[in-house]
C-alpha cells in the first residue's frame, strides 16, 4: 500500500499521518501520476481525506485504473453545492439552497424562498467547520460577510459560501463500501449535536435494522451514491430526516468515516469500513459473493466527542486513565498533543478527541456518557499551563 501526498493534504488534512503504516510514501508533482509507481500494479486509488477526493479521482483517471469513480464528476463528491444541485436535477429529495458570493445575493434568495432559518457553511470544508445557523436575514447577512473574510479548515478562501434551508429533524450517518456501483452498508449511526447558532458535537450512536429509519435511510443513501457518481470505494454520507419529507442529504464524503476506532466498529458490527474496503479491493470476487450488510449489532456503541471550554497550550501528556476506567470505555483518541494548542470547542474539527464506548444496553451507555462529561474538563486542564486557566 502506497501513500501519495500533495502539499495541501500534508499541511491541512494529515497532521496525524503515520508513514510507517505504508509500504512507501510518494510526493505528488503537480498532481501527476508518480513516475516510481507502475499503474498496472495499482488496483484502486482511495482518498484518505476530503481534500484528497479530487486528487484520487484524477490519479486513477491518469493511471487508467479500471475500478475508479469518474474524474469528471469529482466535484459532485466534494463541493456541497454541487451535491445538492445533482440531486435536484435527478428529482431526488433535497434541501433548498444557493451558492452566494455576497450577502446581498443571500438576502435576495432568502426573500424569494420565504425561509425562516438558514444554515451557512463553506462549500468544501469538513467537520462542521464555520457552520452557522441563522434565524434572521440580518444575522445571516452579517455572518456571511464575516465568512467571506475567512478561510476554511483546508485553507481555501471562502469567496463563495453555501446557504441552505434549516431542516428540523434527526441526524444520521451511513458508512458504505461500493463495488461496481453496488453499495454495501457497513455501519449506520445517529448523530447528536446542539442545535444552537454554532452547533456543538455531542455523540454518535450505532444503529441497526431495528431503527425505524434504517430502511428509508439505506434506500435513500443508495440513490444519493448513484446520483453523485460513487461506484467504488468507501463513503461516509450524512442526512437529516425531516418528519414529513423523509431523509435529506447534508453531505457526502467519498472516503472512510473519519476519527473512528476500527476496534470500536468491529466490536459493534463484527467488521469495519477499512477492512471491507480492503476486501473489496484485494478479493473483489469474494466480496461480491459474501458482501457485508449490517442488520444487527453485537454490542451498542457510542462515540463521545470531547469538548474543551478553554484556550491553552498543552504542556503535559494527557492522562486519560480516569476516562479509560469508566465501565464500557473501549479507547480514547486525542487529537491534541504536547506542544500543541487546546482551543475552545466550537465544531467537530475543534473537538480535542473522542471516547469510544460499548455496552450491552442503553442504560449502560448513558451512565458511561455522564461520567465522561464529568471527567473530561479535569483531564484537559491537568494537561495545560496553570497560567492559561
Amino acid at each position: 500500500m502506497v501513500a501519495a501526498l500533495s502539499d495541501v493534504s500534508v499541511t491541512a488534512a494529515t497532521k496525524r499521518f503515520v508513514p510507517e503504516h505504508f509500504d512507501a510514501v510518494v510526493r505528488l508533482d503537480g498532481g501527476r501520476w508518480p513516475k516510481t509507481i507502475d499503474p498496472e500494479r495499482v488496483k484502486q486509488v482511495i482518498a484518505g481525506s476530503d481534500v484528497g477526493v479530487v486528487s484520487a479521482d484524477a490519479l486513477a483517471d491518469q493511471g487508467n485504473i479500471p475500478s475508479r469513480n469518474e474524474a469528471k464528476t469529482s466535484l459532485l463528491r466534494r463541493d456541497k453545492f454541487w451535491m445538492g444541485e445533482s440531486l435536484a436535477r435527478k428529482n431526488i429529495p433535497h434541501t433548498r439552497q444557493v451558492a452566494c458570493s455576497s450577502s446581498k445575493e443571500l438576502a435576495r434568495w432568502w426573500s424569494e424562498q420565504a425561509i425562516e432559518k438558514v444554515v451557512l457553511k463553506p462549500r468544501m470544508s469538513m467537520a462542521s467547520d464555520l457552520i452557522s445557523i441563522c434565524d434572521s436575514r440580518s444575522t445571516a447577512m452579517a455572518m456571511a460577510d464575516a465568512m467571506f473574510q475567512t478561510q476554511d479548515v483546508f485553507g481555501n478562501k471562502n469567496t463563495s459560501i453555501l446557504a441552505q434551508e434549516f431542516i428540523e429533524g434527526a441526524e444520521y450517518m451511513l458508512d458504505t463500501v461500493s463495488l461496481d456501483g453496488v453499495h454495501h452498508v457497513v455501519a449506520i449511526w445517529s448523530s447528536h449535536r446542539s442545535r444552537s447558532a454554532t452547533p456543538l458535537p455531542d455523540y454518535a450512536q450505532s444503529l441497526d435494522a431495528g431503527d425505524p429509519c434504517y430502511f428509508s435511510l439505506v434506500n435513500y443513501g443508495r440513490r444519493v451514491l448513484d446520483a453523485l457518481g460513487v461506484r467504488y470505494g468507501p463513503a461516509h454520507t450524512e442526512f437529516i430526516v425531516h418528519p414529513t419529507r423523509g431523509p435529506l442529504l447534508v453531505e457526502i464524503n467519498a472516503r472512510c468515516h473519519g476519527a473512528l476506532s476500527l476496534n470500536f466498529s468491529t466490536e459493534i458490527y463484527g467488521t469495519n469500513q477499512v477492512m471491507e474496503t480492503a476486501r473489496s479491493v484485494a478479493v473483489p470476487d469474494d466480496f461480491r459473493r459474501t458482501p457485508i450488510e449490517v442488520s444487527t449489532q453485537r454490542m451498542l456503541g457510542r462515540k463521545v466527542y470531547l469538548r474543551s471550554d478553554i484556550d491553552a497550550k498543552i504542556v503535559n501528556t494527557i492522562d486519560c486513565s480516569s476516562l479509560l476506567a469508566i465501565d464500557g470505555v473501549l479507547s480514547v483518541d486525542y487529537r491534541v498533543r504536547v506542544g500543541g494548542d487546546l482551543t475552545k470547542t466550537t465544531s467537530l474539527s475543534t473537538s480535542p478527541g473522542t471516547v469510544f464506548v460499548v455496552a450491552a444496553d442503553a442504560r449502560e451507555l448513558e451512565a458511561a456518557h455522564r461520567k465522561i462529561r464529568e471527567e473530561e474538563s479535569g483531564v484537559l486542564r491537568r494537561a495545560v499551563l496553570h497560567g492559561d486557566l
